[in-house]
């Protein structure tokens, strides 16, 4: 897949992209190396976000990192206006931990738009039609967990597939739900019952960041929706979609 990004951006330098009709989402990245490999692994991130923005338009973009190069500085500035970063210290390489805390706690502060689009340097979209999903869930993403044989059997007994962080769509109300600390949360989300009943199992369990009272969809559901977001192939993308709505 990188010998293909590689390919992919060097082919695409010179392109331009059509501002997004879809002006409700920022596209939101996180990129935490050390320094020897900050710029060489941000290529792969680079080509991520063009790619973004070739299927779904040019949409404000943020880059959530640790260190701010020569390199970075010059992609924001390329597409300014259009492209921020945001410089998060406490990020540490190779701790993915430090990204989900940021995720859960601030991620909500670095976007202004209605959605964001988390994307990673190894998902991103590869086809038209984002402007299908705003509005339907507020949340469209991966599993939490490896499809694995023992995954899906605890898994699909608690509800508790979705929510994976990485490459997905949500809400600015999702984004900032309050992490997960035992105690109670403020939100209570309610969905009209025929789309309960239609949509979600009956159990309801407190997963991750998302507030008590949540009910979840099953990973079967959604996978329609999401389906048109994410890579065909099980190479690209291991995962299959799941959401859930508020």
């Amino acid at each position: 897949m990188q010998t293909w990004q590689r390919t992919r951006l060097a082919a695409g330098q010179d392109e331009r992209y059509v501002p997004s009709a879809c002006t409700e989402v920022t596209a939101l990245a996180y990129h935490f190396w050390d320094s020897e490999r900050f710029d060489e692994q941000f290529a792969f991130l680079e080509c991520a976000i063009r790619e973004t923005w070739r299927w779904c338009g040019l949409l404000k973009t943020v880059l959530v990192v640790n260190r701010v190069t020569p390199r970075i500085e010059a992609f924001a500035e390329a597409f300014s206006g259009w492209v921020r970063f945001d410089v998060l210290e406490t990020l540490i390489p190779g701790n993915l931990h430090s990204m989900s805390a940021d995720c859960n706690a601030h991620l909500h502060r670095r976007f202004d738009t209605p959605y964001v689009l988390v994307v990673q340097n190894d998902g991103f979209p590869i086809r038209s039609g984002l402007d299908a999903f705003v509005g339907v869930w507020d949340f469209i993403g991966a599993p939490y967990v490896r499809n694995t044989w023992c995954n899906r059997i605890v898994c699909g007994m608690l509800n508790c597939w979705v929510s994976n962080g990485g490459f997905s769509l949500r809400s600015s109300g999702s984004a900032s739900w309050p992490p997960s600390t035992g105690g109670k949360s403020t939100v209570r989300c309610r969905p009209p019952e025929w789309f309960r009943r239609t949509f979600f199992s009956r159990k309801r369990y407190r997963c991750g960041n998302a507030p008590t009272g949540v009910p979840y969809a099953s990973q079967r559901i959604p996978r329609r929706s999401a389906s048109p977001m994410m890579p065909p192939s099980r190479t690209l993308n291991p995962c299959r979609p799941s959401g859930f709505t508020v």
